[in-house]
């Protein structure tokens, strides 16, 4: 079926993309932020790890993908502290937010099993992800020179997430009628997901690039 084909091409091309912005980060003239450098690696090495387990297991990906929601968020949001200019108050708050997904991530864990945990923990993480992002936007958007926000790192990592997460919860809501039509919606959803992940990590290596550069 040439659906299917296009999905498993697709699939191929989210990991190949997944190596963009750890190659800006090879490629970059300037001192990056361990952080970046660390996500960067992260969102290389959860793309190979699903691959290769879909592929060549049978073992269920919830675990990982729970985990790797743990590590995403936490990464994203000391990115997005460093990155902008709002004040020590919204920063604390910030820091609040982090203590509150820890022991979220933990109650999640300890009552929910991998399959649900993922659904409600993950739905959590990119909701919050999502507003951060859209609070990003609007502080680069009113203290940047409006011409150059396409050039500005902040502006355009931000952008990516909303992309990315925007894409995954509407997935992440819709999950169970979506999989209920195995015959077409899914196959025709999934390429979508995977467009706006390839697209992700294109801005994530971009405004690396644009940060060093």
């Amino acid at each position: 079926m040439l659906i299917e084909l296009v999905n498993d091409f697709l699939g191929y091309l989210v990991v190949g993309s997944s190596f963009l912005p750890t190659i800006s980060i090879i490629l970059s003239r300037q001192k990056i932020n361990l952080i970046i450098k660390a996500y960067s690696f992260e969102i290389l090495i959860i793309n190979i790890l699903n691959l290769l387990l879909y592929k060549f297991t049978s073992v269920n990906q919830n675990v990982l993908f729970l985990s790797h929601s743990l590590i995403e968020f936490s990464f994203v949001l000391f990115i997005l502290k460093g990155w902008t200019t709002f004040s020590y108050r919204y920063k604390r708050i910030l820091h609040f937010i982090f203590s509150v997904n820890i022991t979220f991530f933990f109650f999640v864990i300890t009552k929910y099993t991998p399959e649900i945990g993922f659904g409600i923990y993950g739905l959590f993480c990119k909701i919050v992800l999502s507003g951060l992002s859209i609070a990003t936007i609007f502080e680069r958007y009113f203290k940047s020179e409006k011409d150059s926000l396409i050039n500005d790192a902040p502006f355009i990592f931000a952008s990516g997430l909303i992309i990315y997460n925007g894409i995954q919860i509407y997935i992440m809501i819709f999950d169970s009628i979506i999989r209920e039509d195995l015959s077409q919606l899914f196959f025709f959803i999934w390429p979508i997901m995977q467009l706006g992940t390839i697209i992700f990590h294109f801005l994530i290596a971009r405004s690396i690039w644009k940060l060093t550069n």
